[in-house]
């Protein structure tokens, strides 16, 4: 009974959406479909949050990531600027000022800042924490992470504060890629959660709900599966399929998605995520894409970058060489001589990634299927390019090591 106008006065604003089992195909079809062609309303948005004065606020990346656009195009002298004379200069030079930009649009009773719903690439929780620095008071932020199918699992990769009470996070080992309770210095695994919170399973989906669900009742004769180690005690438990690590102090911290790790052909494991990660730290680097498979030797990696120097707006899916950008590269890239190391090739596109073309999700999350389908022509170009190098000792003056040297690849 309360007026919309009481309500914005108090500060507050709930939303309810619900999806159960008889309209989950509407949910799974078409509201992700209509995400294709989402974009984060970052100016009406933040004008609702200066109205509102809300206290406490989680934003998923795609929020951070359009302020964090919005604050750099309004520091840059208005976006007066050339784009050419803008690339010069870099996103740390304008961070303060983009900070202190994006900090006045909270309003003046904010208290605590969040991330969530998808992991935080790491330019943008440094822009964060420089955001809540600015706020004026003690405004806080952590970085939280937690799933879908169990809630929230760690705010700053520690389960402080009752919410916590009853989370129950395990690591388990997955020989499979290398990774072990009894690892050195710290123990890494696959983390595993329990609590009230973990899911009932997945509609009309049991085989990916049998491999993600792990029910064990010692009562009713459930034990823990075999090929768990170290072994889980009684509850309900969801395999995230996150590789994590936790030191003596108990902090866990994300490796990589399980998923993204991968072998060569030559048993090199490849942690595909930690370094796409590494290149989108670069300067000028939006995105990146790596690549590696048992079927090759060598890996490869697609970077998008904001360059005024390359040639006129690609197409979407062709990928050019840049020597420069492929030498930045390799100096993030693991390149030890073989056969305990990679060999690398690297190739550049200007095109943006993002929702609207399809590369991106809703969330700003890698679309990893429709980007390796997209670019797998130059893919398979740059893999033959390493396994040319490699396997028929082809001078790598020819080729380039860390970068390509055929021409652009299509």
């Amino acid at each position: 009974g309360t007026s919309a106008g009481s309500m914005l006065h108090l500060g507050g604003r709930v939303a309810f959406c619900f999806f159960g089992e008889r309209n989950w195909a509407a949910h799974e079809k078409d509201k992700k479909a209509s995400m294709i062609q989402y974009a984060s309303p970052i100016t009406g948005l933040f004008t609702q949050v200066q109205r509102v004065g809300p206290t406490s606020m989680a934003c998923p990346p795609n929020i951070w990531a359009g302020l964090h656009d919005a604050a750099l195009s309004a520091v840059s002298i208005g976006g007066a600027r050339s784009a050419a004379h803008r690339q010069h200069e870099t996103r740390e030079e304008l961070l303060p000022a983009a900070a202190q930009w994006a900090a006045s649009k909270f309003g003046d009773r904010m208290q605590q800042l969040a991330t969530g719903g998808a992991p935080t690439p790491p330019d943008l929780l440094k822009f964060a924490h420089e955001v809540a620095r600015r706020i004026p008071g003690t405004c806080t932020l952590v970085d939280s992470y937690g799933c879908t199918e169990c809630g929230a699992v760690a705010m700053d990769g520690r389960q402080n504060g009752s919410k916590f009470d009853q989370v129950i996070v395990r690591l388990v080992d997955r020989p499979d890629l290398g990774f072990s309770h009894r690892d050195a210095p710290h123990a890494r695994g696959e983390v595993v959660v329990s609590s009230p919170s973990v899911a009932l399973g997945y509609i009309g989906n049991r085989e990916a709900e049998a491999a993600a669900f792990i029910v064990i009742d010692s009562t009713q004769d459930m034990p823990c599966p075999k090929g768990i180690a170290p072994p889980l005690p009684d509850g309900r438990w969801y395999r995230t399929g996150d590789i994590a690590m936790v030191d003596r102090t108990r902090k866990l911290t994300l490796i990589d998605r399980a998923t993204a790790i991968v072998s060569t052909k030559e048993h090199q494991t490849v942690r595909t995520g930690e370094l796409e990660a590494a290149l989108e730290r670069m300067p000028n680097v939006l995105h990146a894409i790596v690549h590696a498979s048992p079927d090759w030797v060598g890996a490869v990696a697609i970077i998008s970058v904001h360059d005024e120097d390359i040639a006129g707006p690609l197409a979407l899916g062709d990928t050019v060489d840049h020597p420069g950008h492929a030498r930045n590269a390799a100096a993030v890239l693991p390149t030890q001589d073989l056969p305990h190391g990679l060999y690398w090739q690297v190739a550049v596109t200007n095109v943006r990634w993002t929702a609207a073309n399809g590369m991106l999700s809703g969330e700003l999350k890698k679309k990893r299927g429709t980007l390796l389908m997209t670019y797998k022509a130059s893919l398979e170009e740059l893999h033959r390019r390493c396994d040319r190098m490699i396997l028929h000792g082809l001078p790598f003056a020819e080729f380039g090591r860390g970068g390509g040297g055929e021409g652009a690849a299509k």
